[in-house]
């Protein structure tokens, strides 16, 4: 393999932290590093008029391009012998040259499985619901775009859908999980300061309502953290439907060093979603041994066990608030959370997860590494 070999990850920014950040966001920022750090001659592409903050200092073994023209013009990747696409970006362009070279994506979504409930948030109007429809249209053309390429899906969820949707055919699919870092994500003594705490965006998809419902239903004095809204409007949406201020602790957004903290400080980790293709918050809280509850839904069904969680009904407010209720009194929980949840979570430590997609994706093309 030549010296001069170079895969091209395109983004809209890098690092990629910022208040919208999620699952798949994370998986850029574990796997580019893990990845450049096992030798594969990693290029991140950003847009023009991206800039650099501190984080991306710690790339060490990444090369970062803020490039002077849009991704999504064919010269970008022309000089590249690999372009990996994750959740289809770049897709006009790399669509063009997915003969000429290799190239992979990386399923987080499945657009076509998507419907627009999942991408509108709580208090969506109608003019909210078109933007969406338009939005989720764009995607499903992408899809399209890479079809008959290798596909990475993160959860074996994904892989199904992507054939029940006729995305793509058996042979380019591949299941290597999302991943977490475990030295950042561990378990550790830490004072219980709240009951439960949520991770999540004030989208409907979250189910942050009805985690709420059920603690209205619930009508007990506990102590709730709700991570990922900051917006006063959405808080006060928020208190105005359970009914009180008084239990609800907002946090907003919270730098990724801190979150094993906030896993650490509470009880129990309340999942209520109506749609996950993953589930990260589960697998951040089972590696810092923490105890589940969550709705059984997707990617949830391939992580959660009774042995450390309760698995409840998407959508069912009173099944959800007798699971809270249970799980906050089940000793059995904790222990198996701090013993058997934190093992787990190491199947999904970040470089064993690079090494299995460096092993499982590259060899299918060719040798990444020198």
């Amino acid at each position: 393999m030549p010296k001069s070999f170079r895969v091209a990850l395109p983004w809209y920014r890098f690092p990629p932290f910022h208040k919208t950040i999620g699952g798949l966001s994370v998986w850029i920022w574990e796997m580019s590093q893990n990845l450049a750090r096992q030798g594969v001659k990693l290029e991140v592409l950003v847009p023009p008029g991206f800039a650099f903050n501190d984080k991306a200092k710690e790339c060490e073994a990444i090369r970062l391009l803020a490039l002077d023209k849009d991704v999504q013009q064919l010269s970008v990747f022309s000089d590249y012998d690999c372009v990996v696409s994750v959740n289809n970006f770049g897709s006009k362009a790399i669509s063009k040259i997915k003969k000429l070279t290799n190239v992979v994506r990386v399923l987080h979504t499945i657009a076509s499985d998507r419907t627009l409930d999942t991408y509108v948030s709580l208090n969506a109007t109608p003019i909210e619901y078109a933007k969406c429809y338009i939005l989720r249209k764009r995607e499903r053309e992408a899809e399209k775009r890479l079809s008959g390429v290798l596909t990475v899906c993160v959860s074996r969820f994904l892989k199904e859908k992507a054939l029940e949707h006729k995305l793509e055919s058996q042979k380019n699919l591949i299941y290597v999980p999302n991943c977490v870092d475990t030295t950042l994500f561990y378990k550790k003594e830490e004072e219980k300061r709240f009951d439960i705490v949520f991770v999540g965006r004030f989208q409907k998809v979250k189910g942050l309502d009805i985690l709420l419902k059920a603690l209205k239903i619930l009508n007990l004095r506990l102590k709730v953290n709700i991570v990922g809204i900051e917006n006063p409007q959405e808080k006060q949406w928020c208190e105005k439907l359970v009914g009180t201020s008084a239990m609800l602790t907002f946090s907003g957004f919270v730098n990724r060093e801190q979150m094993p903290e906030v896993y650490r400080s509470a009880k129990i980790l309340v999942l209520p979603s109506r749609y996950e293709t993953f589930g990260l918050p589960v697998l951040e809280a089972m590696a810092c041994g923490t105890p589940v509850v969550a709705s059984g839904v997707g990617g949830v069904l391939e992580l959660v066990k009774k042995e450390w969680g309760m698995l409840v009904p998407p959508n069912d407010v009173i099944s959800l608030a007798r699971a809270i209720k249970n799980a906050l009194n089940d000793q059995r929980l904790y222990d198996g959370a701090q013993q058997l949840a934190t093992k787990k979570a190491q199947e999904f430590d970040s470089k064993s997860v690079a090494k299995q997609f460096k092993e499982s994706v590259f060899s299918k093309k060719v040798n990444f590494c020198q």
